[in-house]
């Protein structure tokens, strides 16, 4: 990790669950993060409890669905900070619905699109002005995008409906494969790009999501992660020497059903 001591992380979606794990622990590692969230006041609360750290940690507003956050964001990061070496890929919104609508339920145009200009559009916007920033000053660096299981397989269960969520992480798993090609038909060897796909994690995003009384129950009954364990993931993947590249870590809890 020494080789990122005193360097810049961008790490969306970090108010909470995995992306405030890493924050910290990014932190941690002497690295300064800038946590992006459109709860800027939970990451500078985060920021504010942990200040003796080595690295230091800012926050930002910053909704990944709206194009002009990001571009305003990645504006203001290299004009404070220099630039990036380092970003994550870490917001998503998940809402349970299906994409086929019955006549008596209400529209949901809005989740789907907002669905999908987080956990897709967002993700391929901030990898490019992550990738400018990079390029523009010659640096390592290293995108990386956490994705789900959701992204590998796809599984009907009425009682999840989770149904727009998979399409969206799908794309992602193509997005990160198709930047992987484009670096290297660029011979940028400066820059990688992996991807981490975590089974079930215990956040609050299944609250958010509007699962209700069915929120508690569901780490009681399914094996889980915890946001340690795919900050961990990232940690590894940020040891590994330049020349290695490892396109995906796909990690589950042990004895979790989904496959």
């Amino acid at each position: 990790m020494d080789k990122w001591v005193g360097k810049t992380a961008v790490v969306t979606g970090a108010s909470a669950g995995i992306g405030a794990q890493l924050i910290i622990d990014l932190a941690s590692a002497g690295i300064n993060v800038i946590g992006l969230a459109r709860r800027a006041e939970k990451v500078q609360e985060i920021a504010d409890k942990h200040k003796t750290l080595p690295g230091k940690i800012h926050a930002r507003k910053c909704d990944v669905s709206i194009v002009s956050d990001i571009k305003e964001t990645f504006k203001w990061i290299e004009a404070t900070f220099g630039g990036c070496e380092i970003l994550i890929n870490n917001a998503a919104k998940l809402k349970y619905m299906n994409i086929f609508n019955n006549e008596d339920e209400e529209d949901n145009t809005k989740d789907v699109i907002e669905t999908i200009n987080t956990n897709l559009t967002g993700v391929i916007l901030c990898a490019q002005e992550a990738f400018k920033l990079m390029t523009k000053r010659d640096v390592y660096g290293y995108i990386i995008n956490v994705n789900s299981v959701s992204g590998h397989l796809y599984t009907y269960d009425p009682e999840w409906r989770e149904n727009v969520y998979p399409a969206t992480k799908h794309g992602v798993k193509a997005a990160t494969e198709v930047m992987r090609v484009e670096l290297a038909a660029m011979k940028n060897l400066k820059i990688r790009i992996s991807s981490i796909s975590p089974g079930l994690v215990k956040t609050d995003i299944f609250k958010a999501a509007g699962m209700g009384e069915n929120f508690d129950t569901v780490f009681e009954e399914w094996p889980t992660l915890y946001p340690e364990d795919v900050s961990d993931a990232v940690l590894y993947l940020l040891k590994t020497k330049s020349h290695v590249n490892i396109r995906e870590i796909t990690i589950q809890a042990t004895g979790e059903k989904l496959n």
